[in-house]
């Protein structure tokens, strides 16, 4: 690729990092300058591309489906700002959805367009944990020192429970377990695919293993696993370890190989992560918070119910794209108080607002990069194209069942992170990977290719 392709790539990388830091990007501000860098780069690879020094990507041509699905999103947004069609409370927050949808759309494209190697991918997984490891480093600190401050502000709110630099602690958890999914799939990746032939070869790799990269990233799993139980997130961490041990399983069985390193691997995650940092740190009390929390003690989960009510009404068009809070007054029981901007349930909030019609395309988009992540790691050969489709499959598993009781959907820096882990999905699947250099003289095979 171009040096103009190398320096895009850098950008993107830029725009990884730089998501979560300032409140998840979860505020007006920070929200209108990550798309602002979004459509930048969009633009300037555009411009690359109509002049002819940069060629589209042959995955992003054959991933034109998911593209699609992502696009259609912000173009019903738009219909939906046209008050002789649909009745919209608020056009404004509508326009704002589109943009903030055709953002996410650009990013797709560009995660296609860019991350066009292994290294590439590697460096993309790489940024997200890294981000991950600064979010777990800094909210476990502020949590355990007492200091208590986000992004430059004193919390007022989720006092005790790592927040890191995101407003609410659910939101931190959901993208900790987004960059635990990439962190694990990188080790799954580098592992060996074949056991020790002798002693000699056995302890060569203990070795590498502790003074090599993968004790640093096994470390960089501990510390999101701290920041996680530090949050207390009750689904947070259900999430995590129901999409780990079901995918885990599941990953078994398509690669057809039951591997001692996988086995100790996904063994070392449950158990010494689980008892040993989780007692250290707290683990108790979020199983504390589920053991006394009921269903019927969650005003939020009466919000989700009361939002169905407009989701009835509005089934087909919805209400439009950001009016959820100024519609679900009329909607509301008088046992709700307060000033709810979300459903804290993306299925009903994405419903009443989008309606079927704009809520289809999004199913078919995480539908369709499901299906391909299995596909990867069914038919490619290589052990990193086959990790990347457990990560994105172990992230499928977190949204079905975090979407249920919140909004890390309506939250930009999460969206963000889970569509660049969709678009790994087909990077995985459609990448076509380099050949092999044959020396000139070769008496045997040494097996697959990647």
């Amino acid at each position: 690729m171009s040096d103009s392709g190398r320096y895009f790539h850098y950008f993107l990388l830029f725009i990884v990092v730089w998501a979560p830091l300032p409140m998840g990007s979860n505020a007006p501000w920070p929200l209108w300058f990550l798309n602002g860098l979004i459509f930048s780069l969009s633009f300037a690879c555009l411009v690359q591309v109509l002049r002819g020094r940069l060629d589209v990507s042959p995955v992003l041509r054959q991933a034109w489906f998911p593209l699609l699905c992502l696009l259609l999103v912000p173009l019903w947004a738009f219909v939906q700002t046209f008050p002789t069609s649909f009745q919209t409370a608020d056009p404004w927050a509508a326009h704002t959805r589109m943009l903030q949808g055709l953002a996410y759309a650009c990013f797709f494209a560009l995660v296609l367009q860019l991350v066009d190697s292994k290294k590439r991918i590697r460096m993309l997984c790489f940024a997200v944990v890294l981000g991950g490891v600064f979010q777990a480093a800094y909210g476990g600190f502020m949590t355990l020192s007492g200091l208590e401050y986000g992004f430059f502000y004193k919390k007022g709110a989720y006092i005790g429970m790592a927040t890191g630099t995101f407003i609410a602690r659910p939101h931190l958890a959901g993208y900790l377990v987004l960059a635990l999914a990439l962190g694990i799939g990188l080790l799954l990746a580098d592992m060996e695919k074949y056991p020790a032939n002798n002693w000699r070869e056995f302890w060569r790799r203990v070795v590498n293993t502790v003074l090599g990269p993968k004790l640093r990233l096994r470390l960089f799993l501990a510390i999101m696993v701290i920041g996680l139980v530090l949050t207390r997130s009750r689904m947070g961490n259900a999430a995590f370890f129901t999409a780990l041990v079901s995918m885990g399983f599941l990953s078994l069985y398509l690669q057809h190989r039951l591997t001692r390193n996988a086995l100790l691997l996904f063994g070392s995650l449950l158990v010494i992560d689980a008892l040993i940092i989780g007692n250290w740190f707290g683990f108790e009390k979020v199983v504390d918070r589920l053991e006394v929390t009921s269903l019927a003690s969650e005003q939020r989960d009466d919000v989700s119910v009361y939002a169905l009510e407009m989701v009835k009404d509005h089934w087909l068009n919805g209400v439009g794209a950001g009016s959820f809070y100024s519609n679900f007054p009329r909607y509301k029981g008088s046992d709700i108080g307060g000033y709810w901007d979300h459903a804290h349930n993306d299925y009903v909030e994405l419903l009443a607002e989008y309606g079927v019609i704009g809520f289809i395309p999004l199913a078919l988009f995480v539908i369709s990069s499901a299906f391909a992540a299995l596909l990867a790691q069914r038919r490619r050969r290589s052990r990193l194209f086959k990790a990347m489709g457990f990560s994105v499959s172990m992230a499928v598993v977190w949204l079905l069942m975090s979407s249920s009781v919140d909004f890390n959907m309506h939250v930009p820096a999460n969206a963000l992170t889970f569509i660049l882990i969709m678009a790994l999905s087909w990077v995985s699947l459609l990448l076509k990977a380099p050949q092999p250099k044959h020396r000139r003289r070769t008496y045997y095979s040494t097996g697959s290719i990647a």
